[in-house]
């Protein structure tokens, strides 16, 4: 904990009261310090890690129940989140207590013992704690659970199931009711159950969060499931003493056929460990890291995992209903309760995968369905030495990762175990070490805010920025929702806090730049629809500039000062050219009215840009102003311009940058021709800080002073484009000149007549990523090799990797024939 860990910077979600009142415990007990605020998350951790262990040791042998433990352990430590736990474990807890309760309530049925009733009572009071905990674990326990206690009716194992049913009902009450009377008084109850659980639109709504995320882990993993269900069915028939030999022939050609199901996976695996390596400037752990063997692995394992116990629940339940055989009731507890924690962890994602958190429960049950059978230990002495050094080489490439990303959040990601070395003045980060941009941001802006502000001060983050207010000890909030985050507050309390903020404008505000962050959030759980977080984004960008003065600024973090009777002179900002992009409103409504193109400028409906006058037409409206920041634009057919008439850049200024998304779709745009009479920089777009994808240009001739054939200055990215044409200039590169933002699967098949050769970039090349060119670049950012098959694998590779982990934009394969490497269209 003193190599790398830091403290929450979401620390105050606006969440039901069990949690509120859990964190304000925890960090009362913590003494103002966060390395013991993070202790007693650890402690809880270990807490839950040995009670596990406690449970499964009862039902298989202790080397068993140790073996799925320290897996379980280790998986945990490959959750880019947090090592020593969150508050998002403590549903987990709830989920395993639930567990253990039935399992004692199983076990007095089956002894006909009066605990019965005890232990129903106890399940009762844990899913009234889930009631004030979270939405998902309760909504998860409730199917899960609820599903399984009518499984035990209808086998006429629960016999007296309306007395169990009411001593559960009563025992919900222990918790809820004394809470519940609490926000009564205090006229909060209401606005309790509106907020948390009928107003679910931050999460898409109560349909996507029940069923939907679900239906899609189940259809994404669909060949998956048919090929366990397919294989367990054939071995179990053909398992008899005179089909042996037939049962293993099978198994062995159905796991030939599984490659062709999950070849994808594998595929990911085999090239991440080929591409591992001795790298003499980062080492055998940070190579691990780099070459991506981690997270996403093992999220994908845990949701395979996942997807086994669920099918073993049906199995199970079919197998002893054919055969007449006694149920194991502990194993299918433990596997409901595994499916009920991986179940809630769906609800809440916005992607379709069961997250690592889950790890404490369903490593361990997936092990005691596998060895439940085997009391004798040495029956798994052979496999011993395998699962030894499966163990640790899991472990390895897991602690790997928190020695060089010890947290990622969205927009801030840690810094690596090796960059820190700093300590800083603040009281509650004794104990903590900080890379120097860290020790800036947390030292420097909290000396900032301390300077402009007293007690009475109100100092306000967004979206999640909230941990200088507990470096202050400052809790003064005008505002109505603690944090703003996009996935976390609704939209009408968003607009809510909209308009507190207004009548009340903060004296500090706290801002965090996550470029693509709000579109992201809006593809995932508002179908492309704006977010209410919109309004704050638009309150703030009115205001900005007249009202606010930036004194701060460290990365991505920005610190705006209310023009007040305190005068600004002490600022601390470590780029002047900084500039906060998610500050500025996009406007878009004066377009949407009197648009000529067909779409509404979201991800799912973009403006299409359908005929050369429309291309045409949003090249004018760029220039004339529109940045049209987050606005989705798509091409929908080929476009030939007129080589006769030297075509005007979109974004002609760096006062009028497209900022907006405009994907090619595979489509091309030839005769680009562009010539300057006294030596402009020159491209199809001029100035950009927005996004250009899977564009093909063509047969372009551009002649200026610094030029490209498909951007040429601004922060924006080019990503997954073709260019190819003559340039003529002082300079110039086949796809961009001097752009400050990533270019990145790109090809460029350009002739430089005159000027500084360049095939990708001319200038900038800090990020430029799996490029390729027909020449050498002499700033090795290509080696000129050939394109070949071999390039089409590469640039794949990467549109296969990018368009799992991001949403904003679905990049199109790559393919070749005799004329060279085109963009394959979405058909």
């Amino acid at each position: 904990m003193n190599r790398g860990k830091v403290p929450y910077r979401d620390f105050y979600y606006f969440l039901p009261p069990l949690s509120l009142f859990e964190d304000w415990v925890i960090w009362k007990l913590s003494f103002g310090y966060f390395i013991v605020y993070r202790s007693w998350r650890l402690l809880q951790r270990v807490f839950m890690a040995e009670f596990v262990y406690y449970v499964i040791s009862k039902r298989v042998h202790p080397i068993v129940a140790f073996l799925g433990g320290i897996l379980s352990t280790i998986l945990l430590s490959a959750n880019v989140y947090d090592l020593c736990g969150d508050y998002n474990q403590t549903q987990q807890f709830l989920v395993i207590l639930m567990g253990f309760v039935l399992l004692k309530y199983v076990d007095a049925v089956k002894n006909e013992s009066s605990k019965k009733y005890l232990w129903t009572t106890i399940a009762g009071a844990i899913g009234g704690l889930m009631f004030l905990q979270k939405q998902t674990v309760v909504l998860a326990s409730f199917i899960v659970f609820g599903l399984l206690f009518i499984f035990l009716i209808i086998i006429k194992f629960e016999k007296s199931w309306l007395k169990s049913l009411i001593s559960i009902a009563m025992g919900a009450l222990i918790p809820i009711l004394p809470v519940g009377l609490y926000l009564a008084v205090n006229k909060a109850f209401g606005d309790f159950i509106y907020q948390v659980y009928q107003d679910t639109s931050s999460k898409g709504g109560l349909i996507e969060i029940a069923f939907g995320k679900l239906g899609k882990v189940l259809g994404d993993n669909v060949l998956f499931i048919l090929m366990v269900v397919g294989l367990v069915v054939a071995v179990r028939f053909f398992a008899t003493e005179n089909r042996k030999k037939i049962a293993y022939g099978l198994f062995a050609g159905v796991c030939c056929l599984t490659g062709v199901f999950v070849k994808p996976f594998f595929d990911d695996f085999s090239t991440t460990i080929s591409n591992i390596g001795f790298d003499a400037n980062h080492g055998f752990i940070k190579s691990i890291y780099n070459n991506g063997l981690l997270f996403g692995h093992m999220t994908k394992i845990m949701t395979v995992i996942f997807l086994g116990v669920f099918v073993w629940i049906i199995y199970h339940v079919i197998d002893c209903k054919v055969e007449n055989k006694e149920y194991d009731f502990h194993a299918l507890v433990l596997a409901f309760t595994s499916t009920a924690a991986g179940y809630s962890t769906i609800m809440a994602n916005g992607e379709t995968f069961v997250s690592v958190i889950t790890a404490f429960i369903i490593i361990p049950t997936a092990v005691y369905l596998m060895f439940r059978d085997k009391q004798d230990i040495k029956q798994l002495r052979v496999p011993n030495i395998c699962i030894s050094v499966f163990v640790l080489l899991i472990f390895v490439i897991c602690i790997s990762q928190k020695f060089v990303c010890a947290y990622a959040w969205w927009g801030d990601t840690e810094a690596s175990y090796w960059e820190k070395t700093e300590t800083v003045n603040i009281k509650s980060l004794k104990g903590y070490k900080f890379s120097k941009e860290e020790k800036y941001k947390f030292e420097k802006l909290n000396e900032l805010i301390d300077y402009y502000t007293d007690d009475e001060s109100v100092i306000w983050g967004f979206p999640y920025t909230k941990v200088y207010n507990l470096f202050q000890q400052n809790y003064n909030m005008n505002g109505f929702v603690p944090v703003e985050f996009y996935d976390v507050c609704a939209d009408d309390f968003a607009k809510k806090e909209a308009k507190l903020l207004a009548e009340n404008e903060p004296d500090i505000v706290i801002w965090t730049d996550i470029p693509g962050c709000i579109e992201v959030h809006e593809v995932v759980y508002r179908n492309g629809n704006p977010l209410g977080q919109r309004a704050i984004q638009k309150w703030f960008s009115d205001v900005k500039d007249s009202d606010y003065t930036l004194v701060g600024q460290v990365g991505n973090i920005f610190v705006y000062k209310l023009n007040n009777e305190v005068a600004v002179d002490y600022t601390f900002i470590t780029r002047k050219t900084a500039k906060n992009e998610t500050s500025y409103y996009p406007e878009k409504v004066s377009f949407v009215e009197d648009s000529k193109l067909e779409g509404k400028g979201t991800v799912k409906r973009p403006y299409l840009i359908q005929s050369i006058e429309d291309f045409e037409y949003f090249r004018d409206q760029v220039n004339a102003g529109n940045s049209f920041d987050g606005i989705y634009f798509k091409q929908t057919c080929d476009i030939q311009l007129d080589s006769s008439v030297s075509w005007e850049a979109i974004g002609n200024s760096e006062e009028n940058p497209f900022a907006g998304i405009y994907d090619g779709n595979g489509y091309s745009i030839s005769g680009l021709y562009m010539l300057s009479d006294n030596d402009e920089d020159l491209a199809l777009f001029g100035w950009i800080t927005g996004t250009i994808a899977n564009l093909s240009v063509k047969n372009a001739w551009i002649g200026g002073q610094y030029v490209a054939c498909i951007a040429c200055n601004g922060n924006g990215r080019v990503i997954n484009c073709y260019a190819s044409g003559i340039l003529y200039g002082y300079g110039g590169g086949g796809i961009a000149y001097c752009i400050n933002g990533p270019i990145v699967n790109c090809v460029g098949m350009v002739t430089v007549e005159k000027g500084m050769a360049s095939g990708i970039s001319g200038f900038c090349t800090n990020d430029v990523q799996n490029c390729f060119s027909n020449m050498a670049d002499g700033i090795d950012i290509d080696s000129g090799e050939p394109i070949d098959a071999n390039t089409a694998k590469l640039l794949n590779e990467y549109v296969k990797e990018y368009n799992k982990k991001n949403k904003d934009v679905k990049l199109l394969e790559w393919a070749l024939d005799k004329n060279g490497l085109y963009l394959v269209k979405e058909e």
